[in-house]
């Protein structure tokens, strides 16, 4: 279960109007997240279901 979200403008999904193109900022942050430890810090603190926001 992964305990965050990243959503991306339409930059990442082609939006034609995008000053820049943010896809691979996306890549990058999500693969920051899955390196770190955080996965195992949220673990440790919450118990139980995470409610989405």
């Amino acid at each position: 279960m992964d305990y965050y979200e990243i959503n991306a403008c339409g930059g990442a999904r082609g939006c034609p109007m995008a000053i820049l193109d943010d896809k691979k900022l996306v890549e990058d942050l999500e693969e920051i997240l899955n390196s770190s430890e955080l996965r195992n810090i949220y673990k440790e603190k919450i118990k139980g279901n995470i409610k989405i926001h």
